[in-house]
């Protein structure tokens, strides 16, 4: 008898979003954390927009480092866990393939992204988002995971 193969469609849990079952952080934080609080000091920010947040917990340690930090994210039960572990901090549930509504609109030194933009049918959005976030002269920081040489972009 000849064995069938699945397929991604078969195999995989079809889902509305991506369902947060930690609290934590996750293993990425612990070296992305200092290159992109280096970044930040050095740009004199300090109101940031947290792209794609998750749980809060990113968030939640660029603000113990002083930074007044905002974070939106499009999972539900994310957004839900980063209020209920951080309740000092503002969080926004929002379709990050969605323009950012017009309380966002230049209220930011900074907006970063980490981990994100590779999940996105329209990564493009992030730019856009960022665009209207920031203040004139702001700074966006986008991480995604990569094998090879790090790059540092400069976009005005």
């Amino acid at each position: 008898m000849r064995e069938t193969t699945r397929t991604d469609a078969l195999s995989s849990i079809q889902s509305e979003e991506y369902c947060w079952d930690i609290d934590g952080h996750v293993e990425s934080h612990d070296y992305l954390l200092q290159p992109v609080l280096r970044l930040l000091r050095g740009y004199g920010a300090k109101r940031v927009l947290d792209l794609g947040c998750g749980n809060g917990s990113f968030s939640a340690r660029l603000a113990s480092h002083g930074f007044e930090v905002t974070g939106v994210d499009f999972s539900a039960s994310g957004i839900e866990r980063a209020r209920s572990n951080f309740p000092s901090l503002r969080f926004a549930q929002h379709d990050l393939q969605q323009p950012l509504g017009a309380s966002y609109s230049q209220g930011f030194d900074a907006v970063v992204s980490t981990e994100v933009i590779e999940h996105l049918l329209l990564p493009r959005m992030v730019m856009h988002n960022a665009r209207a976030a920031l203040r004139p002269g702001g700074h966006l920081i986008v991480t995604t995971p990569f094998h090879g040489y790090a790059r540092t972009c400069y976009w005005r």
